[in-house]
């Protein structure tokens, strides 16, 4: 019953059928195409760089109901990834140029650390970001600690740190379980 409806409806409109089959195909393989380009970027861009991030105490902050912490940022790359080197360590909210957010810290790495001491290709880079001071209440010391960490690249381009409060994206968790 249902193939002589399909088929008096073919039989009815041969052209607009053929059109709408040929745009749908169309539609699909544009979008299946897209996908895989924005994957294959995406998992590409962090199986180069792993960046992660770690908390330290740093003590007492200038108020009395303060404290003062630093991120401890930790670089590894791949061997035969290209060789980049860092220029910032950033805490903020989000990644654009044009909207970062907040902004809780910022530690400019070209005055203070040499260049080999910040370009990857070889040992880990151990780098130390910037100081942020937080009120001395557990609701507030927690929320800080979940400031997402990020790296800045001489050639603009950031690597979000993965730590307890930056839990690992799409490509990430992919290219951890394939084996990438």
């Amino acid at each position: 019953m249902i193939s002589s409806i399909v088929e008096q409806f073919l039989n009815s409109h041969p052209h607009w059928t053929e059109v709408i089959i040929c745009a749908a195909g169309g539609l699909g393989a544009a979008v299946v195409f897209g996908l895989s380009t924005w994957l294959l970027a995406a998992i590409r861009q962090c199986a180069s760089i792993r960046v992660g991030a770690s908390w330290t105490l740093d003590g007492m902050g200038p108020k009395p109901d303060s404290i003062r912490m630093h991120p401890n940022v930790n670089v590894v790359s791949r061997r035969n990834a290209r060789k980049v080197i860092v220029h910032s360590i950033w805490v903020r909210d989000s990644k654009s140029n044009r909207k970062p957010g907040n902004i809780y810290g910022k530690i400019d790495l070209t005055s203070g650390t040499a260049v080999p001491y910040r370009t990857t290709g070889g040992d880990p880079l151990n780098l130390i970001g910037p100081v942020i001071t937080c009120p001395n209440k557990q609701s507030d010391f927690e929320k800080a600690m979940k400031y997402p960490v990020w790296i800045q690249t001489t050639d603009n381009r950031w690597f979000k740190a993965q730590s307890a409060g930056n839990s690992p994206g799409l490509a990430e968790r992919l290219r951890s379980r394939l084996g990438w």
